[in-house]
């Protein structure tokens, strides 16, 4: 076992030292805790100096924003500085070595409007207090800063998943992936948010689908989706889903239908109702389908014989 200590700063307004001993204070405006024979886990941003102090070793991280963790190891003099912004605390022992963790490191942005930049897949966090999570960011759309939550690009990945799949997320952000409902409904409980709908179909067509207001309910209300103030030019396929849980085909909280569990009926996870206007997570159908609104339909665009190319399920902060 381990044993944790936090070690609490004092502020100076020009220098800031680091004390030679982990277990005397850090003399700077940030806190640390202590994780005795413990060491950082290896990975690409793990930079490692040899023959050099323990306040050498401190300094050069706290020197360095990007720095959330040092180990030092004072019978090799060794120093392992980690600034990949992950911030999780160690979890391997070692002999000789003791690392300090910075508390109040506040790197993750907790959403893409946070961010500047590329699109491209960032890590978020949205309690500041995780060890972050990866999503992709579109900083294009619209003047960007949009959270990617779905996206289906070509069928290589089945989203005929259970509930704990949806609950969690699934699949690759670079590629085809649901972010999970339990982080969708806590990044949308933090502030107000709208979300855009973007459809591609197989003639190379976009069409897309706004609600100005969007949130997910917590678990114990199924996910229940919220939202309003439709625009766009694809048209109002999702409204029709509106306060409703969210369906998997192993928990049904849709509505009595006749259609019975609705997600197993359109072989697709969503927010039915009896059952649905829309239907993202469906089936890849490509195109035109003769079956019946089971594909990745988008109902008021065209119809629920067309299953499309690829969309889009994003959310930005107001």
């Amino acid at each position: 076992m381990y044993r944790k200590t936090t070690i609490f700063s004092l502020s100076f307004t020009t220098v800031c030292v680091m004390v030679v001993y982990f277990d005397l204070n850090v003399l700077c405006a940030d806190t640390f805790s202590k994780y005795s024979g413990m060491i950082l886990g290896d990975n690409l941003y793990v930079i490692k100096f040899k023959e050099v102090t323990e306040l050498q070793c401190s300094y050069t991280c706290f020197a360095n924003r990007d720095c959330c963790a040092l180990s030092y190891n004072k019978y090799m003099k060794n120093c392992l500085i980690d600034t990949s912004k992950t911030c999780c605390p160690p979890n391997e022992t070692a002999i000789g070595w003791d690392t300090l963790f910075r508390d109040n490191f506040d790197a993750y942005p907790k959403d893409c409007g946070d961010l500047k930049g590329a699109s491209g897949v960032y890590t978020l966090s949205h309690d500041g207090e995780s060890c972050g999570y990866k999503v992709y960011c579109d900083m294009e759309t619209d003047g960007g800063g949009w959270t990617v939550f779905q996206h289906r690009i070509d069928g290589t990945l089945d989203f005929y998943k259970n509930w704990d799949e949806y609950e969690n997320g699934f699949g690759d952000v670079n590629k085809e992936f649901w972010l999970g409902n339990d982080k969708l409904h806590k990044l949308t409980s933090l502030n107000t948010y709208t979300l855009r709908v973007v459809l591609h179909d197989f003639d190379n067509e976009t069409r897309y689908a706004q609600y100005q207001s969007f949130t997910i309910g917590d678990a114990a209300s199924k996910y229940k989706i919220s939202l309003n103030s439709y625009s766009g030019d694809a048209g109002d396929s999702l409204t029709y889903s509106n306060n409703m849980p969210f369906t998997t085909y192993d928990q049904n909280n849709n509505p009595p239908s006749n259609y019975g569990n609705c997600a197993v009926f359109f072989h697709g996870a969503w927010w039915h109702l009896r059952c649905t206007h829309s239907n993202l997570n469906g089936g890849y159908l490509a195109g035109e389908h003769q079956s019946f609104a089971d594909g990745v339909n988008w109902f008021t665009w065209r119809g629920f014989h067309y299953s499309y190319k690829s969309t889009r399920m994003m959310i930005r902060r107001q």
